[in-house]
């Protein structure tokens, strides 16, 4: 059932057939995050945030700061749009366009690199291919001149 303060963004949850849990948490967020690292961190709490009326608001908080430690600019814009629906008051509802553009220079030099130096190992490994062809040419007898 809905509550008076509930947001609306888990009345729709609720009518699209989504869980909602409306309970009072049986456990610590902060020491069941802890047993958690890196993608699935950022997960749990993103879904914790999302199905929990009232672990929501400290849930995406964590949530953000997780993105933020990561370079996933996607899973930022995730909990953002997520903090901004279901806490829209909150100070971490905007996002940080200049963290967001730093990380994607950061991540787009370091795609450039790698695929710079996926082509020099593909050049590498033609010209290796080519030379182990010759030397397999040289090294087989000719059978024609009996």
């Amino acid at each position: 059932m809905a509550s008076a303060g509930e947001p609306a963004y888990f009345i729709k949850a609720r009518q699209a057939g989504r869980p909602v849990v409306n309970d009072l948490p049986k456990f610590d967020l902060d020491a069941y995050i802890a047993n958690y690292k890196g993608r699935t961190r950022f997960d749990r709490l993103l879904l914790i945030g999302t199905t929990s009326t009232l672990l929501a608001p400290e849930a995406l908080r964590y949530a953000v700061a997780e993105a933020k430690r990561g370079k996933d600019v996607g899973r930022y814009d995730a909990a953002i749009a997520a903090i901004r629906e279901i806490v829209p008051g909150d100070t971490n509802a905007t996002p940080d366009l200049a963290w967001k553009e730093k990380v994607n220079k950061q991540v787009k030099a370091e795609s450039d690199r790698l695929e710079t130096e996926l082509k020099g190992y593909k050049n590498n490994l033609i010209k290796e291919s080519i030379r182990v062809r010759k030397l397999q040419y040289i090294q087989t007898p000719d059978t024609d001149q009996q």
